[in-house]
């Protein structure tokens, strides 16, 4: 599959359609979609995000990670390589792949890489920088620098695990 085949617009609506499928169910055409985009797109962060997000969602947080690893180098890669006309494209995505790593991370329980990964993401952003992004990196920082352990990964609702494991 070239990946010319599809271009810019066809490639988001597709990304779209994956994250739809995702978010109503079906898994199944999520992966396979996602999966798709990867081939047709292998350096750009976004299909590598829905396959991770799959996996988050599934509880193997440990697949997501490698998932994410693997779009982290070709993102990387592919960023270094970038003209400065597309290097804020490049950036975002670079971003974007930081942050989720980030959140992966510590849903596998491996919260100092989680922290570094997460301070990794927020130096690549400009001073001020106020992206949906970057204000996600902040907010999962700040869980994870200040979440106790005794629960499981900072971003799950400590109240809600708290009352599960009390009888509440």
């Amino acid at each position: 599959m070239s990946p010319d085949m599809l271009d810019a617009d066809e490639v988001r609506m597709l990304s779209e359609i994956g994250f739809v499928a995702a978010s109503t169910g079906m898994r199944r055409q999520a992966a396979g979609v996602f999966e798709a985009l990867i081939v047709l797109r292998p350096q750009r962060a976004f299909a590598y995000i829905g396959m991770a997000t799959l996996h988050l969602d599934g509880g193997r947080a440990d697949d997501a990670v490698r998932t994410l690893e693997v779009g982290r180098r070709m993102v990387d890669a592919r960023t270094v390589a970038a003209s400065t006309d597309a290097a804020t494209q490049w950036e975002d995505d670079r971003l974007s792949i930081y942050v989720f790593l980030g959140l992966a991370l510590d849903a596998a329980r491996r919260h100092g890489q989680a922290l570094r990964t997460l301070r990794t993401a927020l130096e690549l952003a400009p001073a001020g920088d106020a992206r949906p992004t970057t204000i996600l990196a902040r907010g999962l920082l700040g869980l994870v620098e200040g979440s106790s352990r005794q629960f499981g990964p900072a971003w799950v609702n400590q109240t809600d695990v708290k009352g599960k494991h009390d009888g509440n």
